[in-house]
Order: structure tokens, then C-alpha cells, then sequence
């Protein structure tokens, strides 16, 4: 498998930012290995350049591997690399669905991909998987005003990605206020001290932690629950707590 990449520049490319651009596809491909836990050993995971053709830039893409590793594997990582890559652009083109884990790093790498065409408003971007025949396995087609939207939706989910951090609270302690069986339409409230002293309507991640919190739990009011917490405000003030993930529980003094 191939990973051809072409940047069909109309103004002249700068050197720095065709970099970026390569460097962005490199460092993605080796967060894409060790997030999917491919074994790549013991070659190395990188992405290295076998030809840039003359004219527009379209560049070869190839995993460097181990001669051990076998060819059939090595064609996989390329191909779903390349639906990797593939999925996050459909998205931040408002083509299609929205990935899941987009991570930071993730987001600046497919922003800096596209960054040579964005900047230019004649260039094109062409994404395509080949195989040993030269037959077409995967293709991804983009312009300059469908690159700049990709940079704009990737930029407002990098700031709704930073909004979440900061209002994440990591093993907070929480206790209840009111909670509802599985059939009641009553919310579920909860004071968390660290955020304010009224009672605020709580939200879980899963089922599952709703489960070990409040159902499964004989003594849910006389407990103190350590726990991961999205706060959600309006006007400064906390309107919902979004419980993430339970650490542990004590009981109340």
C-alpha cells in the first residue's frame, strides 16, 4: 500500500510550511500506532517520504518497517492510517461524522496537514490509498475554502477541548443532595464543596457509574464520592455536574 499525498499549489509553497505540513502526517502516524497498539517492532514507527514529483508536490508515503515484519500487516497499518486520516478531514469539512478521541495533538496535526492548502486560495489537496496495481483503495479531495472550514471547525473544537479541561475537576469530593430511582423523573443533585454549596442536577457518563453511585449503593447519603467531574456553567454559575469517571468512597464524618 501506498499513501500518496498531492499539495497542487498555485502560488509558490514555502519550504517551513510544506514541512509542517509533512511533519503533521509523521507525528499523527505515530500517535495512530500507539493508540491502536499495532506491533510494529522492532522497526521503527515513522512515516518516511519515497518520492516527491515534480510540479504540484505529490509525495509517496511509506511505513518504515523491519524486513521481518510481515508485507500483508504492513499494507493494514498504511490503509488504516489512511481512513484515519480520511475520517478526521470528512469531519472537519462537515462531511461526515465526528471521530471519536479527537485529541489535541491530533487536531493541530490534521490542521497543519491542510495548512499549505488553506493558505492558498487555488491550491488542491488530493489524500488517496493505492495499492500494488496502482488500483485506487481510499480517496479524500479538498479545496482551499473546504480546507479553511477544516481549520475553522478543528480551531472551535481545540477551544471547546481547552473549555473542558479547565473545567474539569479531578477527584473532587461530592456528596448528595437528592437522587432518583431508574423510573423517577426526579433529577439527581449534589453538592461538590469546591464549586458551591447548593445542589447542583447531576449528569453521568455512562449508566454504569449511576449504577455504582446511587443504586447499587446501600448507603448513598451517608457517603463522600471522590470523583471526576465536567462543571458546566451559565453566567459563572455551575448548572450541571457531569460525573466522568468514580475514584472511590468514604464514609461522611
Amino acid at each position: 500500500m501506498k499513501l500518496l499525498i498531492e499539495i497542487d499549489n498555485h502560488a509558490p509553497l514555502q519550504l517551513a510550511e510544506f514541512c509542517k505540513s509533512m511533519e503533521g502526517i509523521a507525528s499523527e502516524y505515530s500517535q495512530f500506532v500507539h493508540n491502536n497498539q499495532l506491533d510494529l517492532e522492532p522497526c521503527e514507527q515513522h512515516i518516511y517520504v519515497e518520492k516527491i514529483t515534480q510540479g504540484c508536490f505529490i509525495v509517496e508515503l511509506a511505513a518504515m518497517v523491519s524486513s521481518t515484519y510481515p508485507i500483508l500487516e504492513q499494507a493494514n497499518a498504511i490503509f488504516s492510517f489512511g481512513e484515519h486520516l480520511k475520517m478526521i478531514f470528512d469531519w472537519a469539512t462537515n462531511r461526515g461524522e465526528k471521530p471519536e478521541l479527537l485529541t489535541e495533538k491530533t487536531l493541530k496535526n490534521a490542521s497543519h496537514i491542510l495548512e499549505p492548502v488553506a493558505i492558498d486560495p487555488k491550491a488542491q489537496f488530493n489524500l488517496q490509498i493505492t495499492d500494488n496495481k496502482g488500483v485506487v483503495q481510499l480517496h479524500f479531495h479538498t479545496d482551499n475554502a473546504h480546507a479553511g472550514l477544516a481549520q475553522y471547525n478543528i480551531e472551535r473544537e481545540l477551544k471547546q477541548l481547552r473549555e473542558r479541561e479547565e473545567n474539569t475537576l479531578i477527584n473532587t469530593a461530592l456528596y448528595w443532595s437528592s437522587t432518583a430511582d431508574a423510573e423517577s423523573k426526579v433529577q439527581d443533585r449534589a453538592i461538590i464543596p469546591a464549586i458551591s454549596p447548593k445542589p447542583v442536577r447531576v449528569k453521568f457518563e455512562d449508566k454504569q457509574l449511576k449504577d455504582t453511585m446511587i443504586l447499587n449503593e446501600q448507603y448513598p447519603y451517608h457517603k463522600i464520592f471522590l470523583v471526576d467531574v465536567l462543571v458546566e456553567y451559565i453566567d459563572d454559575e455551575p448548572v450541571i455536574y457531569k460525573i466522568q469517571k468514580f475514584n472511590s468512597s468514604m464514609n461522611k464524618i
